[in-house]
């Protein structure tokens, strides 16, 4: 061929990547690229050779001669980029060549090279799975650029290689955020955070969601406080809370981090802050089947002996109350402990109670004591769950009296605090204060439940011997809409003046009063059966719902049997004296056109 000369070269192929070609060969004939030089025509030469031959491999010479032209013009790259990606799953001697060519082109200042060589390996990565964990590396490393474009381009390229291997894909991702720098990591943290989400049940399958598990286990260590919530935070996504084994596997994970034969040093914030961190990931995994055992025993044994150190610190009271609920919030899911663990956590947990509580003073002067009552509710409740595990604790008598007097002087302050919260509560609600239904409000009610739980506990260790029966709700807890003015909760609302009271059930159910009376039918029941008289139309209050109210000898005999019937009626036997009380009640369905018939007991006394 004569140097100079214009080549336009037609391929024959059905391929999108020789339509590209045949489209840069027409370019070329009209001088698009500009250049009237060799090196653009020898590699369409090269594809045309590669592309028709049978016997691809013998063609290795020409392979490396594509892979020699990343080294030059971004005309050239481009072409490269493209014919290197179609042609590599042909030479698998060069395969680490044409990696390192196709990187080095990931790394050219041209972001329209970048760009098309990140799609390009897409093609490679679905001829050659086995490199999808080096590709999704190398996406993942690349995340650091500051081009929006490029790295919404990386993102897409990623979810690409998601539909062709899921579980090689998160281990090429996490490579990088175990070592990559700390601009990779939170991208691809974030990334990660965003996307798997979205992804089929079929990609995020249990091999998928055990490899995940895997390679956070590997890199969580090192991670900083952030990192480590949204690492949680994408497992807390997958399906493995969905099942016991996947909720203790996390579990056991946060546990390993925690390092539960490591001293505790809480005069490092960041030991603090890590602590908390883990242990609120982890409280919502616990149930009646993953207990909380290992996690409360680390606390009575290291933490909680050292929380002194800790209220030492800047803000370190702060720190030491949510250290303490987060103790209290273990102790509510020890569903699993042996009785000595339990004694154990109970010595280090009643001592430190004992130091906030104070023996009732000799004199008769009044003494100023000033109880933190987060931390007596906190320790109170430890005590309470753990003596469930270990009753033999209290059943000291010198040590149950001691304790006691302690408790009875305490309930003092306590008493008379909650009935200045109540009467702040009653003044506030008569005199409508809107200020008082803010953030004070909120602190007050909180307030109330603290010592509310505290005298219920108190209550229940009163008892001889002690009882550990009554179901606690943590004050710290999400509230519930109740009147803490009335003990059982809401009062009901009065109904306005003329208006039913009954719900819309229950007035169907009183209008069926009026209507004819149903006819027994025959047999047994109704052989002997007299005049019928129409019930009365109110039953008056605790009256019987099926008519008149009925009075019953004492020491009748219940019999209990179901009919179904179809009406109300009210049928009396005097001679055998058996009382029969037939009810029906017609329910409408709220998304049917029919009537439904109910199940009602129909009770028989015998009253001889």
């Amino acid at each position: 061929m004569m140097p100079g000369r214009e080549v336009f070269i037609e391929f024959s192929g059905s391929g999108r990547l020789n339509s590209i070609v045949n489209d840069a060969c027409r370019w070329r004939k009209r001088g698009a690229y500009g250049d009237t030089g060799g090196n653009i025509e020898r590699l369409y030469i090269i594809y045309d050779r590669l592309n028709n031959a049978e016997n691809k491999v013998t063609f290795e010479r020409d392979f490396r001669e594509l892979l020699s032209a990343v080294k030059g013009t971004d005309k050239e790259k481009r072409l490269a980029s493209q014919f290197i990606t179609r042609f590599m799953e042909f030479f698998p001697l060069l395969y680490g060549d044409a990696i390192d060519a196709l990187l080095d082109l990931c790394e050219d200042d041209d972001i329209s090279i970048r760009k098309q060589v990140e799609k390009d390996m897409i093609g490679v990565c679905k001829k050659i799975v086995t490199f999808v964990p080096k590709v999704a590396d190398v996406y993942a490393q690349l995340m650091q650029t500051n081009d929006g474009t490029e790295l919404s381009s990386l993102q897409n390229c990623l979810i690409s290689l998601f539909h062709i291997d899921a579980k090689a894909t998160i281990v090429g991702i996490f490579s990088q955020i175990g070592g990559g720098e700390g601009i990779v990591r939170s991208r691809c943290l974030k990334f990660l955070s965003v996307q798997l989400k979205d992804l089929s049940p079929e990609l995020t399958n249990d091999a998928f969601e055990s490899t995940l598990l895997a390679s956070v286990k590997k890199v969580i260590g090192g991670m900083n406080s952030e990192d480590f919530k949204t690492l949680i935070q994408i497992l807390m996504e997958t399906k493995l809370l969905k099942t016991i084994s996947g909720q203790q596997a996390i579990v056991d994970m946060i546990a390993e981090q925690l390092d539960f034969e490591k001293d505790f040093d809480p005069t490092v914030p960041e030991n603090v802050d890590r602590l908390l961190i883990c242990c609120k990931h982890v409280q919502p995994l616990f149930s009646s089947q993953v207990s909380s055992a290992p996690f409360l025993v680390y606390f009575c044994k290291n933490v909680i002996p050292k929380l002194r150190d800790a209220q030492l610190l800047e803000e370190g009271n702060e720190l030491a109350v949510d250290t303490l609920k987060t103790m209290a919030d273990f102790a509510s899911h020890i569903t699993q402990i042996e009785s000595s663990q339990a004694l154990q956590c109970l010595e280090v947990v009643f001592s430190e109670l004992l130091e906030i509580l104070p023996l009732p003073p000799d004199d008769d002067d009044e003494h100023v004591v000033k109880y933190d009552f987060n931390f007596v509710e906190c320790y109170l409740f430890a005590v309470h769950k753990l003596g469930q595990h270990a009753p033999e604790f209290l059943g000291d008598t010198d040590r149950l009296k001691d304790f006691r007097q302690r408790l009875q002087y305490f309930a003092r302050s306590s008493q008379a605090y909650m009935k200045k919260l109540k009467e702040e509560f009653t003044l506030a609600q008569s005199q409508a204060d809107a200020e008082f239904k803010g953030e004070e409000n909120r602190i007050k009610i909180i307030a109330y439940k603290m010592i509310a739980n505290i005298n219920l506990i108190i209550k229940d260790l009163f008892h001889t011997p002690p009882l550990y029966k009554s179901a606690i709700r943590l004050s710290w807890r999400p509230l519930q809409k109740t009147n803490i003015l009335q003990p059982g909760g809401l009062k009901r609302k009065s109904p306005a003046p003329g208006r039913n009271v009954l719900s819309p059930g229950k007035a169907a159910r009183g209008n069926d009063r009026e209507r004819i009376l149903y006819q027994p039918p025959s047999g047994k029941f109704s052989k002997r059966s007299g005049a019928y008289s129409s019930p009365p139309s109110s039953r008056g209050r605790g009256g019987f719902r099926g008519g008149a109210r009925i009075n019953f000898k004492l020491g009748t005999k219940l019999f209990l049997k179901c009919l179904y019937l179809d009406g109300i009626h009210y049928d009396q036997y005097q001679n055998n004296k058996i009382q029969l009380v037939w009810l029906f009640v017609f329910r409408d369905a709220q998304k049917k056109n029919h009537r439904r018939r109910t199940w009602k007991t129909v009770m028989y006394k015998n009253t001889t």
